[in-house]
């Protein structure tokens, strides 16, 4: 186990023992801060990004048994703008567009009626790029080809019909998954500009909702150039993965958000919503300042 991996381990150890202690149950009325979870697989994958079915139900249904209410993207940029005002409440993303999605995690969610919105790479669907994007990160790598068979894009027609479904919204993860904060603008502007055609090509929708390949401002997923070619692309938001509840009032560009992983029980799930693990924003920057990224070669 390399360094990184055993820091991250006992990190998360100490992080949702902490979490369950500090987190409250949901208050009874209008909130001013908002969870958004970004998820990536939902399957039995040993990564950060997988999570199993089992355990993803049961995450959600802690959250629905705890008094939390699911928001569709459309509802949460409401909120986060100041202009609706919404009892304890998250909201679910899933990143990158892998087939699990469809397999399993859209039956648990129409079992439960949750909404969510799938952020899709378009290369990835195309067969073009896949996970880890082009790193050269020697664990990242092995575990990735270890476990291909876990991290399978879905199929447009798969896409399809996600993009028809009533609990569904799509939004676009760029088309070859860069760190857009890394590259040329022109060749940011293509990312943003052409995978938001394409989804409108295959899918039949006008997608306008974003979340940034890797999330990290520190590691160069975003600036403030990427924000304004967004906003010139005609997206009407930006998603990244900072990690913190959003905050009512802050607007719809640079959203943070949490994962969840196979970990976190039920009870993380609510003490994350509840803001039992706000604190873990900070112990993310010091991370990511002691540690390189291991994404650096994706561009």
């Amino acid at each position: 186990m390399s360094i990184r991996h055993a820091v991250k381990s006992q990190f998360y150890f100490f992080a949702s023992r902490l979490g369950k202690r500090l987190y409250r149950k949901a208050p009874n009325r209008p909130v001013n801060r908002l969870m958004i979870f970004a998820m990536h697989a939902i399957n039995h994958a040993s990564s950060d990004m997988a999570v199993s079915p089992d355990r993803f139900q049961e995450q959600m249904r802690s959250l629905l048994d705890s008094g939390y209410r699911p928001l569709p993207m459309d509802d949460v940029l409401e909120v986060l703008s100041g202009r609706k005002e919404t009892p304890p409440a998250f909201a679910i993303t899933f990143d990158d567009g892998y087939e699990s999605v469809v397999t399993q995690a859209l039956p648990i969610l129409e079992s439960l009626s949750i909404p969510a919105t799938v952020f899709l790479t378009t290369g990835f669907l195309d067969r073009k790029v896949s996970p880890p994007w082009r790193s050269s990160d020697v664990s990242l790598l092995s575990e990735y080809s270890a476990q291909a068979q876990h991290f399978q894009p879905m199929t447009w027609e798969q896409a399809r019909e996600l993009a028809r479904h009533s609990l569904i919204r799509i939004g676009s993860h760029s088309v070859s998954h860069p760190l857009l904060g890394s590259v040329s603008e022109d060749s940011a502007r293509d990312e943003l500009v052409q995978s938001r055609l394409i989804l409108a090509d295959r899918l039949g929708v006008k997608p306008d909702l974003f979340a940034y390949p890797f999330g990290v401002r520190r590691y160069g997923a975003y600036s403030e150039a990427t924000e304004k070619l967004l906003s010139e692309a005609g997206y009407r938001c930006s998603l990244t993965s900072e990690i913190s509840r959003a905050r009512v009032g802050n607007g719809p560009w640079r959203i943070p958000r949490m994962s969840l992983t196979e970990a976190d029980s039920g009870a993380d799930a609510v003490a994350k919503a509840a803001g039992g693990y706000d604190w873990v924003g900070i112990a993310q920057r010091l991370y990511h300042s002691v540690f390189p990224n291991p994404h650096k070669g994706s561009n």
